[in-house]
């Protein structure tokens, strides 16, 4: 029986904390911060709140455990020191502003807790106190081997039991040896019993009714292949995990669901040691919630993901931030930046639409308060959110869907689902793509199809085929987005005006993205809205021509499609 939670709103350890637009006022922080915030999303439909008390560190004031603040007072900058070339490299560190203005950040961070602790408030009990005052369902959500101190084992963001090197992982990846997959080897009894004391402490003295254990924050546990001997310790270790979560509900009289946010290859996932489908046959889980590191899926196989899984658990549909790591254009601005979906709703409604109509139970929003942190004048769309695990409300509304992109900011091979864009189509050749999207009512209103090549003074003739529609080649020419990404509240005609108006400053100057990045070009194709078929899609690029040449000459008439577009738009008013 699927678990009654559908609208699920994830936080980190920090991001309450990195600058003053959650504290009202210039005071120090309080309680208040935590109930404003989750009164915010309950009023924007959120049903349960996953509250993340720790990175590798623990960021929460434990009674028990090592924290990441232990030995720092106010102002320390030497205390922070440590951890700049994790963030920046090496090379960033021969940069005295970039040095000084980190460590002003990283203080004024750390200040932000050590406020709240001088004033006796642990914010993880009232990220709890203030989901129970609002009506959501707190859950707790626990990063099994996050590694954003990786570069340095002595940076305040790492547990102690990360500085021996005997507990790390030797870091062997597909493309060699690095240093972001030498994480914590759980097959160390030092590694195991750390991360149990954390969970434990959370488990027993907090009042949460729900865990998921994030093994995409990072997909690392053993070294591969992992033997079976190996998968059996770290199953056990999950059900250790059941053990003190269902003798907490049985305290409680409430149940307390347990579960894994993972990445989607669930193989790859046995071959370091996490075997979920062993693990849902065993009755160790709730729920599971796969998705890529931090670029949304679109393509999941959810329906054989049901058949692994078994009926009795839960699947989640995780809503990343990026909707794919292909740049667009401020057209004010002149920057570039890829498409954060939280300032869209329409992209938002399409990725939860191809979700749902694939038969996920609810949606879980990862990284969604990153694009608030993105922009100093765009906001993320809360608004949206109420209605995006209902898939009845969502048909017959705009939305956008689009494909995963290889190559990003945050990329996670071989973990992630592969990629279908970029391709490159030489004459002659095809090229079919799939995705799942939701059935519209006829007077929903168009379904427009854009294509997005690297510019070609001579482009062919494309034609584009959706399901069982005849390929079309009527193609309109345009450089802009078939929806804006985000929008400014008042018309503005100048960079120089979008500055002195929005505050904008050199690290977050973007406005909305409207138009396509310099070198590309884009064509629109228009079908029936009808042709929408409930999950799987089918969309075929064909090249005219036929093939002849030398291989280089072919490849010099080649197109290059390095995005796919698909808009539901609502027919214009009459």
């Amino acid at each position: 029986m699927a678990l009654p939670n559908r609208n699920l709103f994830t936080g980190d350890c920090t991001y309450l904390f990195q600058s003053n637009q959650y504290n009202p006022g210039d005071g120090p922080y309080s309680a208040r911060v935590f109930h404003d915030h989750i009164a915010h999303l309950a009023r924007h439909g959120i049903d349960t709140y996953l509250c993340n008390p720790q990175a590798q560190g623990n960021w929460w004031p434990s009674r028990r455990m090592p924290t990441v603040f232990d030995g720092y007072r106010k102002g320390d900058r030497e205390f922070c020191r440590g951890h700049l070339v994790c963030e920046g490299g090496p090379s960033a560190l021969e940069n005295p502003a970039w040095v000084e203005a980190s460590l002003d950040k990283h203080v004024r961070l750390l200040n932000h807790y050590l406020e709240l602790q001088e004033a006796g408030i642990d914010w993880v009990a009232e990220c709890a106190r203030a989901c129970r005052q609002h009506g959501l369902a707190p859950w707790l959500t626990i990063r099994m081997n996050d590694m954003h101190g990786c570069e340095n084992p002595a940076s305040y963001f790492n547990a102690p039991v990360f500085r021996d090197p005997a507990n790390r992982l030797t870091g062997r990846h597909i493309e060699g040896t690095r240093t972001y997959f030498a994480g914590l080897n759980y097959l160390r009894p030092a590694v195991r019993e750390f991360m149990m004391g954390t969970i434990r402490e959370l488990v027993e003295d907090y009042d949460f009714e729900g865990i998921e254990l994030d093994w995409l924050r990072n997909p690392i546990c053993c070294e591969p292949n992992a033997t079976q001997a190996q998968i059996d310790q770290i199953t056990a270790f999950h059900a250790d995990v059941r053990s003190l979560t269902q003798a907490k509900a049985k305290q409680t009289g409430r149940p307390y669901a347990m579960g894994l946010r993972v990445p989607p290859t669930f193989d790859l996932l046995r071959s370091i040691g996490i075997d979920v489908p062993a693990m849902a046959q065993a009755e160790l889980l709730d729920f599971v919630s796969p998705s890529n590191f931090w670029q949304t899926t679109w393509d999941l196989p959810y329906d054989t993901y049901r058949a692994k899984l078994g009926s009795a658990i839960t699947i989640y549909g995780v809503i990343e931030c990026a909707a794919n790591w292909v740049p667009f254009l401020d057209a004010h601005t002149g920057l570039q930046s890829f498409r954060h979906q939280p300032f869209s709703p329409e992209l938002l409604r399409g990725n939860a639409a191809g979700k749902l109509a694939l038969g996920v139970d609810g949606l879980e929003y990862f990284n969604f308060f990153c694009a608030d942190q993105h922009s100093s004048s765009l906001r993320a769309d809360y608004g949206a959110l109420a209605d995006l695990p209902i898939l009845k409300k969502l048909r017959g509304q705009s939305k956008l869907y689009t494909l995963s992109s290889i190559f990003g900011d945050c990329w996670l091979p071989p973990f992630e689902q592969s990629e279908q864009i970029p391709v490159v189509l030489e004459q002659g050749w095809r090229r079919q793509f799939h995705l799942s999207m939701c059935a519209e009512p006829p007077n929903a209103g168009t379904l427009v199809v854009q294509v997005v090549v690297e510019k070609k003074d001579d482009l062919p003739v494309l034609s584009v085929r959706f399901n069982e529609c005849w390929p079309s080649t009527d193609g309109e020419a345009t450089n802009c987005l078939l929806f804006p990404i985000g929008n400014l509240p008042l018309p503005i005609d100048t960079p120089s005006q979008i500055k002195s108006t929005y505050g904008f400053n050199d690290r977050n100057p973007i406005g909305p993205l409207t138009h396509l990045a310099p070198g590309h070009q884009a064509m629109n194709y228009r079908f029936p809205v009808t042709a929408i078929r409930e999950g799987w899609n089918e969309i075929e690029i064909f090249a005219p021509g036929w093939a002849s040449g030398t291989a280089r000459e072919r490849l010099e008439q080649a197109v290059c499609v390095v995005n796919l577009d698909l808009a539901v738009i609502p027919n214009s008013p009459t």
